[in-house]
């Protein structure tokens, strides 16, 4: 396996097209560094080949994403904690995870997604000004979608999380601001699915919004996490104080 590797560089750094020559690499990481920038001759070469593109913890402001499609290879784009503020729709038959958490992603577009083997998406920690429904709605075979921290309160609306996919395992909804969920509002859940609805602000749990969701999950072991110290005969959630706790 052919891999480029730079981590730790927090001096002025550029990627000149001319480092890599003709090599072309089955993986592309690069981390902790001052990089703001991708040229697609940058990864182009490694089209066949390239399998991750990770880009972590830096402060990319722009990437190529018009490239995806002609990645036959690629499995994972991994752009977590950098500085983009928006990303277009990506079509790409080969790739299974994307990770775009902690950007500053205030739009998504919906039109143009094409990702039919796309298992986890990551978009949790940006402003963003609105959900893009259409594209999760498009995830066949998602299994873990990861939204915490994504300013969806105070009401998740009804079909702003609607899934169609049969392995969905996870919904991650931390820290949202959420007090209620709309009926119809969160579905697609199956009795694998565990969905995160901590750090939230939900006091009480309306029949209509989250009873469908349980019938789901009481098909297996399905887990709705509320972190509720008890409910009360009125469905009414009576929160911990204490939430140091945190998953993605």
């Amino acid at each position: 396996m052919m891999e480029f590797k730079i981590h730790n560089n927090t001096r002025p750094l550029k990627l000149p097209v001319e480092i890599l020559g003709d090599l072309t690499l089955q993986s592309l990481w690069i981390g902790d560094t001052t990089v703001t920038n991708i040229q697609p001759s940058f990864i182009l070469p490694s089209e066949d080949r390239l399998v991750n593109f990770t880009l972590q913890d830096s402060r990319l402001k722009e990437f190529p994403f018009h490239i995806i499609q002609g990645l036959r290879s690629l499995k994972k784009l991994w752009l977590r904690n950098n500085s983009l503020t928006s990303v277009p729709g990506l079509h790409s038959h080969s790739l299974e995870i994307l990770d775009l958490d902690y950007n500053k992603i205030v739009a998504i577009e919906e039109n143009g997604w094409h990702t039919p083997n796309l298992r986890e998406l990551g978009i949790g920690y940006n402003p963003l000004s609105s959900l893009p429904s259409a594209v999760i709605k498009g995830l066949g075979k998602l299994e873990k979608f990861y939204c915490s921290g994504c300013n969806l309160g105070p009401t998740l609306l009804m079909g702003q999380l609607e899934f169609r996919s049969k392995t969905l395992k996870v919904v991650s909804l931390w820290n949202n601001n959420i007090s209620r969920l709309e009926p119809g509002a969160l579905t697609g859940v199956n009795g694998e699915t565990t969905v995160y609805l901590i750090r939230n602000n939900i006091t009480l749990l309306e029949e209509s919004a989250f009873r469908p969701i349980l019938e789901n999950m009481s098909l297996g072991d399905g887990l709705l996490d509320i972190e509720c110290r008890r409910i009360t005969n009125k469905n009414e959630c009576l929160p911990f104080k204490d939430k140091s706790h945190e998953v993605n």
